[in-house]
């Protein structure tokens, strides 16, 4: 199947982000024990966000 540009643009840019989503660190027993609170691995997230390329960081749920 054959789609427009604007849906192949839409669909990449969908796995980017779920993607990128899952190597972020998540909320868990283990990055709450290390990191102490939610509003720090949301400081956490950002953090690796503005680093500009991905890695798989220690607390994600990928890993």
């Amino acid at each position: 199947q054959i789609l427009p540009e604007d849906e192949r643009l839409y669909q990449a840019g969908f796995m980017h982000r779920q993607f990128g989503a899952m190597l972020q660190p998540g909320v868990n027993k283990f990055s709450l024990r290390m990191l102490g609170s939610e509003r720090a691995v949301e400081h956490e997230r950002e953090r690796v966000k503005s680093a500009g390329f991905w890695i798989i960081h220690p607390y994600s749920d990928f890993r």
